[in-house]
């Protein structure tokens, strides 16, 4: 805890952060309360507004068990840890202050650049996308400003809602994924934005996406709200696997109707992946693409 850092051991305090000591809530040595509700817990409270046996229908166990029990995946074959997504949460109304007024304007970022990623659906489940405020200068972070997951296989759908993004920000850059039907999503957002980027994954390539991004994380270049969720979800499905032949490591995700966070890690990364591996830009203002990637 932060409580012990500069005290002597004597004076030091252990935490048993277990849910059988914070369910029903704790006021530490530290002055801070601390509570682990699980969905069973509301449950006995007297909270109907869901459906257990449904919920675990719809999840993976693995998920179930992290969004409704709060149980976090083990570090085993898993990429990125909890530690390490944790503190890439800010709170955005304070650090953000200067250029993010959500509430205030239409246009809640004024006229400072974004990069909108996008990873397409490949089996019926939710195509990832993100807007992330791009960095001006070099060090600076990203900043996650908007995620959706957009359901079904509709491409004129998806490449719509691209368009409507033009209205709310200054997009200086998007990047699809071209794989299936990104294709098709590529060549329609093409016509109303046509320096749109495209890219196709390969194993070489997701690990160059996968390396860059713990870079940033590890140098405090990556931010989300603190309240973030579904991010710290995504990028703990991303896992180490091998691919078809054996010969080459590779990173997956779940990908399923029930479990589509694993698409908005990769639509992160692929726009994290914009960024020169030395994270040096250009003339101070502009951020060249990769030559992995090219126009649609």
């Amino acid at each position: 805890a932060a409580y012990n850092e500069g005290r002597p051991q004597a004076e030091h305090i252990k935490l048993d952060l277990s849910h059988a000591a914070l369910k029903n809530g704790r006021l530490d040595a530290d002055a801070q309360w601390r509570q682990m509700v699980t969905i069973h817990d509301a449950q006995a409270a007297g909270c109907d507004l869901f459906d257990i046996e449904y919920l675990r229908k719809r999840n993976a166990p693995s998920q179930f068990a992290q969004l409704f029990e709060c149980q976090f995946v083990a570090d085993g074959d898993a990429v990125f840890d909890f530690k390490l997504l944790q503190s890439c949460g800010v709170d955005s109304m304070v650090e953000w202050a200067a250029f993010h007024k959500p509430f205030m304007t239409q246009r809640p970022l004024g006229n400072h650049p974004v990069w909108i990623a996008y990873d397409p659906n490949h089996t019926g489940d939710a195509a990832g996308l993100v807007v992330l405020m791009a960095p001006r200068r070099n060090g600076e972070p990203f900043r996650l400003v908007q995620k959706n997951l957009l359901p079904g296989a509709d491409f004129q759908t998806q490449a719509d809602f691209i368009r409507k993004l033009l209205e709310i920000y200054a997009v200086e850059k998007i990047v699809i994924d071209t794989n299936g039907i990104g294709a098709a999503v590529g060549e329609l957002v093409r016509k109303f934005f046509p320096m749109t980027v495209c890219m196709t994954y390969t194993p070489e390539i997701k690990g160059l996406m996968v390396m860059k991004t713990l870079n940033l994380m590890r140098h405090g270049r990556v931010q989300w709200d603190h309240d973030e969720i579904d991010m710290k979800l995504a990028f703990l499905s991303v896992r180490r696997n091998v691919t078809a032949s054996g010969r080459h490591l590779t990173y997956e995700s779940t990908r399923s109707k029930s479990a589509s966070h694993g698409d908005l890690a990769w639509a992160m990364m692929m726009g994290l992946f914009q960024e020169p591996l030395d994270g040096a830009i250009s003339g101070g203002v502009e951020i060249d693409s990769y030559d992995n990637t090219n126009e649609c």
